[in-house]
C-alpha cells in the first residue's frame, strides 16, 4: 500500500552508527483497496520501540469542503440521445466557444441525472433482472421470456461497454484499446494512480509534519506563489548578441496566414483523446466526436486570435496539478507542477508550432538537441563526455575549467521580457509576439489539491 511519513520503519544506533531499513509494510488486495479507495498507511514516529508504529487510516483524509471540477464523461457518448442534447445546448448558447461549451455541460448535468443515471447502480439492476428472468426459463421455457432475457444481456452489454469507457477515461492508460473487457484492469489503475499522487502529509520548512489539510493546503498556495514571483530586479541583461539570423519572409508569412478550418482539425486530431482536462472540463475526445457541431466555432475562435493577437481571457484558464517526482513524496520540492490547459488555447499554440516547425532548422543552434527531428538528449551526453575526455587529456599546462549549470525551474523562471525581446530579435510577427505576450500576461492558475479546486 505504500505509505507517507518517514521513509524507514525500523532503527537502530550500533556503535555510534545509525542503521535504518523498511521492514514493516501494509498489504491489500484489489478487492480490499476498491471498497476502502482513500484508505493509506502512515509511518509514526518510534517511541518505546525501534520499530514505527504503523498507522492504517481506512477512510483517507478527504476534504468534503474542496470544490471537485465537472467534466465530461466519455461515456455519455455512447448513448443514442446524447448527440442530439450537444446539438440543442449549442445551437441555443450565445455564439461564442466559452458559452457553447458550458451550455453543453449544463445540458449534459441534467441528462446525466435524468436519463443516464449511474452506470455501476444500473449495471447491477441489469444483472439482478436477468438472473431472475434466467431462473424463470429454468422452470419452464418461454418465448417472451426469452425475448426479455436478450433485451437484457443487450442493454447489459451496452451498460459494461459504458462502464469502461468510464474507468478507462479516469484511468489515463494510453496502450490498452476497448473491446478486451479490461474494467477490472482499469479500475485498478485508477485506484493506484489516485493513491500514488494524493498528498496525505507534508514536511514543512521547520521540519514538522502535518496532516491537516487546511495547514498543507495554507503551505501550498505559499509555496507556489513564491515560487513564480519575480525576485528582485537584477537590471537588463542583453543576451541576443549571439542571434545573427531569425525568421525569412516565407516563415513571417506562414506564420500570419489566415487560419484555415482544416489547420484546427488537424491539429484538434493531433491530440491524445483523453489527455487531462482545463479547467472548462472538456478533454480533445469531445471534440473530435462532435466536431461538425463545435467544429466551426473553435475554428472561428482560433482564426480571430491570429488576427487580433488576443481572445477571450476564458480560454486561458489553467489548474496546476502536482504529480511526484519520487515515490512516497513528502515535501513540496518532490511534486512537479503541471499545467492544465483548456483544448482551444492549446489548438492556437499547436497551429503556431505547425506553422514554425518547417523553419525550426534555421533559428535553433546546432548545439540545442531537442525539437528538432534526428536529434535527442542522448547527443549531449556524447558531447558532454567528449568535453571531459578533453579536459583529462589537456596537456597545455594551462588547464581547462568546465561548468555543470543547473538551472532550477528554468522554463519557469524566463522573464515575459527577455521572452518578448527574444522573439522580436529573431523577427517573429508582431500579431503573433502579441498573441503568444497576451497568453501568458492574462492566464490565471488555479491549484488543484487532489482533485479538487482549491478556493
Amino acid at each position: 500500500m505504500g505509505a507517507k511519513g518517514l521513509r524507514f520503519t525500523w532503527y537502530r544506533n550500533q556503535r555510534g552508527v545509525v542503521l535504518a531499513k523498511r521492514l514493516d509494510r501494509a498489504v491489500c488486495n484489489v478487492a480490499w483497496q476498491a471498497m476502502f479507495p482513500e484508505a493509506y498507511v502512515e509511518n509514526l514516529c518510534p517511541v518505546y520501540s525501534d520499530h514505527c508504529p504503523l498507522l492504517l487510516r481506512r477512510d483517507g483524509s478527504r476534504d468534503k469542503s474542496l470544490d471537485r471540477p465537472c467534466r465530461f464523461q466519455a461515456a455519455w457518448a455512447t448513448h443514442k440521445d446524447f448527440e442530439r442534447i450537444v446539438r440543442e445546448a449549442w445551437c441555443r448558447s450565445t455564439p461564442t466557444l466559452a458559452n457553447g461549451l458550458q451550455a453543453v455541460q449544463v445540458y449534459a448535468l441534467k441528462f446525466n441525472k435524468e436519463v443516464f443515471g449511474n452506470i455501476l447502480t444500473r449495471k447491477k439492476a441489469l444483472q439482478r433482472r436477468l438472473k431472475g428472468v434466467q431462473l424463470q426459463l429454468e422452470i419452464g421455457d418461454s418465448e417472451s421470456l426469452s425475448r426479455l432475457e436478450k433485451a437484457i444481456q443487450m442493454e447489459l452489454d451496452e451498460t459494461c461497454l459504458q462502464e469502461e469507457y468510464l474507468w478507462f477515461q479516469k484511468s489515463r492508460e494510453k496502450w490498452v484499446k476497448f473491446g478486451d473487457r479490461n474494467t477490472s484492469f482499469f479500475h485498478a489503475q485508477t485506484l493506484a494512480r489516485r493513491r500514488r499522487n494524493k498528498i496525505q502529509g507534508l514536511f514543512l520548512p521547520d521540519g514538522t509534519w502535518h496532516t491537516d489539510p487546511v495547514v498543507m493546503k495554507t503551505e501550498a498556495v505559499r509555496f507556489y506563489k513564491e515560487l513564480f514571483s519575480v525576485e528582485n530586479d537584477q537590471g537588463s541583461l542583453d543576451m541576443h548578441a549571439g542571434i545573427s539570423h531569425g525568421l525569412g519572409v516565407e516563415a513571417r508569412s506562414a506564420l500570419t496566414a489566415l487560419v484555415t478550418k482544416e489547420e484546427v482539425r488537424r491539429a484538434v486530431m493531433s491530440m491524445k483523446s483523453f489527455k487531462a482536462p482545463g479547467p472548462d472540463g472538456f478533454q480533445p475526445f469531445f471534440f473530435k466526436q462532435y466536431w461538425p457541431i463545435v467544429g466551426d466555432e473553435l475554428w472561428r475562435t482560433v482564426r480571430d486570435a491570429f488576427q487580433l493577437g488576443y481572445s477571450d481571457t476564458s480560454l486561458l484558464e489553467t489548474q496546476m496539478v502536482l504529480l511526484p517526482k519520487v515515490n512516497h513524496p513528502v515535501s513540496l520540492k518532490e511534486f512537479r507542477p503541471i499545467s492544465l490547459c483548456n483544448v482551444a488555447w492549446k489548438v492556437i499554440y499547436k497551429v503556431i508550432v505547425a506553422r514554425l516547425r518547417p523553419f525550426l532548422q534555421g533559428v535553433i543552434g546546432p548545439f540545442q538537441g531537442s525539437f528538432i527531428p534526428g536529434r535527442g538528449t542522448r547527443d549531449h551526453s556524447i558531447i558532454a563526455q567528449e568535453a571531459f575526455h578533453f579536459v583529462r587529456k589537456d596537456g597545455s599546462g594551462v588547464g581547462s575549467l568546465a561548468l555543470k549549470i543547473d538551472l532550477e525551474k528554468a522554463y519557469d523562471r524566463v522573464r515575459w521580457e527577455f521572452l518578448e525581446s527574444t522573439l522580436m530579435q529573431f523577427g517573429f510577427p508582431t500579431i503573433i509576439i502579441q498573441l503568444i505576450m497576451w497568453g501568458l500576461k492574462n492566464s490565471s492558475i488555479s491549484l488543484l489539491w487532489n482533485g479538487s479546486t482549491l478556493p
